[in-house]
């Protein structure tokens, strides 16, 4: 299914037709959806509050979800206050935190 979702891509439009009638459009489109929750599951994690997929590509971890709203952590997912979202960067109990200072040190060794 991948060589026919990459020849797919690749074709100009008649050859996407060809291979429609050669294939079947349901066949296509199954390849292609295929090729898309491949890409979903390598390159997005899911909100923890409503499973939207989000991909971050950059900045701190204090994330948002665009579909629900709600402020979460990157690092542990863990659903953040509205009010106070940093409070969970903060508390020195907290995964992200912990996670956040191990790689801080590690970061530090590896410069050794």
């Amino acid at each position: 299914m991948d060589v026919l979702h990459e020849e797919y891509l690749e074709a100009d439009a008649a050859g996407k037709k060809l291979l429609e009638k050669r294939y079947g459009k349901h066949m296509i489109l199954k390849a292609v959806e295929r090729k898309s929750t491949e890409w979903l599951e390598t390159n997005t994690q899911q909100c923890p509050n409503c499973n939207a997929s989000i991909q971050k590509d950059g900045g701190c971890n204090k994330m948002i979800c665009r579909k629900c709203n709600k402020y979460f952590c990157w690092l542990c997912f863990a659903v953040l206050s509205t009010e106070n979202p940093y409070d969970h960067f903060k508390d020195i109990s907290s995964v992200a935190t912990n996670i956040f200072y191990f790689l801080i040190v590690l970061q530090d060794v590896e410069r050794r």
